[in-house]
């Protein structure tokens, strides 16, 4: 856990006060438990207060946050701005965190909710279904070969490779 510098009190010098301060007027602190935002908020749900209030929090308490990483909520409410409940990670892994996100419910199937035949791995470590892939490849090249146009333009180009071929082991010889 991130470990945060107290609260310092407020300057009374100031007429609207420093930042802090105006941030601190829009935050219900309860010790140990989350920090409730009670200022302005983005239509996602989170603080609003100079971009979001949880980054601010995490700025001012724990320190900059690294370029190409986002804060993720331990405690999985938009709304608080505890630092302890704060922490860095990438976009891959708050996406993955966060409670009933997309990527997290699919990240969580193992088969293919059609034919419920298990997923096969891409080289690019993206998942599918062969079965519906292959039924899929089915279905398009039925519909293709009935249509007159796209027989004539697939012997066209068969030609042309065959050609290609040639001259390239013409090249090669």
């Amino acid at each position: 856990m991130p470990k945060y510098v107290p609260i310092p009190p407020t300057d009374p010098r100031s007429r609207l006060g420093s930042l802090f301060d105006r941030w601190l007027r829009r935050v219900v602190v309860v010790p140990i438990e989350c920090w409730r935002w009670i200022g302005s908020k983005h239509r996602a749900g989170y603080g609003s207060f100079h971009g979001y209030a949880h980054r601010f929090a995490y700025e001012h308490f724990v320190g900059p946050i690294p370029k190409g990483l986002v804060i993720d909520h331990m405690c999985l409410n938009k709304w608080c701005v505890n630092p302890s409940h704060l922490r860095v990670v990438t976009t891959k892994v708050n996406s993955l965190a966060s409670g009933n996100s997309p990527p997290r419910l699919n990240s969580l199937k193992t088969e293919c909710p059609k034919c419920s035949s298990e997923f096969d791995a891409h080289k690019n470590g993206w998942r599918f279904c062969r079965t519906c892939a292959n039924a899929s490849w089915r279905r398009l090249y039925a519909k293709k070969r009935s249509d007159p146009e796209w027989i004539e333009r697939y012997r066209k180009a068969k030609r042309e490779w065959a050609r290609k071929d040639r001259l390239k082991k013409e090249k090669t010889s």
